[in-house]
């Protein structure tokens, strides 16, 4: 529904249980999201991986205490969770809102997830504010201690890492020092928080002044604003077209190796759905078939499944240092290089070619997934560089082929900042470059 700058905005106090320094985050978000959307909440705000069972928990109200009262008279709990995975005494979270749980300052709502480890959050509703037209939503406005590692063993368990990670002389050091995917010598500050890196993981639930999501503009405005600007008449906005296919198409170049060629789909699919467990596997793989760069490509994908950035970036960068003519390590360094602001170095990555075909030459079709992660680095580049006309051709092919992509959606939105400068007084072309 429309949201309004004077609408509520519960601020949230979430702190992680049996934690020494204090694992704490405070999230502003709105109240009527599902509980089912505050666990995604809850899992990005601690860095959490989403790979083990939770739930939402509160004590019933009290019941009056009559004389002689029986144990079964106690207050029994309320339990909120994913029906596909608990179902024993345990309501939809997905029926239920933060409004509906909590409804005045000081209530309170516990998150336990991992229930192994023991990951018990406390969530508290420190007060009501009224949201800000300018924010997004969920937004995490301060905290404090490092995130703790997936499958740490609990609290105690992380302390007892932590420990080892930063005494060189401990007996275990080398070995979480490597499970940690830690340098040598790299040690482990438990107080660090990075506010930001929370920020950028949170998925806007909506924007306090619109409804849904960011809005996303409707392109065959955008298109209109944009011919009638630069004078290019919107029919000639058009992509060269490629004939696109969704089966596999043979390159001896990308192919795994025949002792595991018949595991692409499965390698692929655990990078995705379980990335823990897919790293060092394909990490051993990598060891043994060091030519195989479409290998490298599935532990970037895991290593972005778990967010673990330090090492997806290396991992991006030494892909491209590799094989520079691969096209994934090629669009995979562009967007790196797009996200630092550093626009000179897209235009070597592609050596000033701008259609697919000059990067898989010989081709007479092209996968979904090519022409996908092609056109929206290229058209990502394009809109920043100060030019829509050309980044509107990536556009026209990203809505046939991929309308709900991530990327689409991020290109709409970016075309929509800089078509709303052209209906602004006019500003110097530099202005409008490297814009974000």
């Amino acid at each position: 529904m429309p949201v309004e700058p004077n609408d509520q905005i519960y601020v949230l106090r979430c702190d992680l249980r049996r934690t020494e320094p204090k694992i704490w985050r405070t999230v502003e978000v709105d109240p009527d999201m599902t509980l089912a959307e505050l666990h995604e909440v809850m899992q990005q705000l601690f860095g959490w991986y989403d790979c083990h069972l939770h739930e939402f928990e509160k004590p019933a109200p009290s019941l009056p205490k009559a004389a002689g009262a029986d144990w079964f008279m106690r207050p029994v709990r309320q339990r909120w969770g994913d029906l596909d995975q608990l179902e024993d005494e345990c309501e939809d979270e997905q029926n239920v809102t933060v409004r509906d749980v909590l409804a005045a300052p000081k209530e309170k709502l516990n998150y336990n997830y991992d229930f192994g480890d023991g990951w018990d959050h406390v969530i508290t509703l420190k007060k009501i504010i009224s949201a800000d037209p300018e924010a997004a939503y969920p937004r995490c406005v301060a905290g404090g201690g490092r995130s703790a590692a997936e499958d740490s063993g609990g609290p105690w368990g992380w302390a007892k890492k932590v420990a080892a990670v930063n005494n060189p002389s401990h007996e275990e050091h080398e070995v979480i020092r490597e499970w940690l995917g830690l340098e040598k010598g790299e040690k482990i500050d438990p107080s660090a928080f990075d506010i930001d890196s929370v920020n950028a993981s949170l998925q806007p639930q909506r924007k306090a002044n619109g409804t849904g999501a960011q809005s996303v503009p409707d392109p065959l405005d955008l298109m209109e604003q944009v011919a009638a600007e630069s004078g290019v008449p919107v029919e000639s906005l058009r992509l060269v077209q490629y004939q696109l296919v969704g089966h596999p198409i043979p390159d001896p170049r990308t192919d795994l190796p025949p002792a595991i060629a018949g595991q692409t789909g499965e390698l692929q699919e655990l990078a995705l759905s379980n990335p823990k467990k897919a790293i060092p596997k394909l990490l051993d793989l990598i060891g043994k078939y060091p030519d195989a760069p479409r290998l490298g490509n599935f532990l970037m994908m895991a290593y972005a499944g778990a967010r673990r950035t330090k090492e997806l970036h290396r991992q991006i960068e030494e892909n491209y240092r590799r094989f520079p003519w691969y096209l994934f390590a090629k669009t995979n360094y562009a967007t790196l290089l797009i996200d630092r602001g550093e626009l000179d170095g897209v235009k070597d990555v592609f050596e000033d070619k701008w259609e697919l075909s000059m990067h898989l030459p010989g081709r007479t079709e092209y996968h979904f997934a090519e022409a996908g992660a092609f056109m929206q680095v290229v058209g990502r580049y394009f809109a920043m560089d100060g030019r829509p006309e050309a980044a509107f051709q990536c556009l026209r092919m990203l809505l046939e082929i991929a309308p709900d992509a991530p990327g689409t959606q991020e290109l709409l939105l970016l075309l929509g900042e800089i078509t709303e400068d052209f209906a602004s007084p006019p500003k110097p072309k530099k202005s409008r470059k490297r814009r974000k």
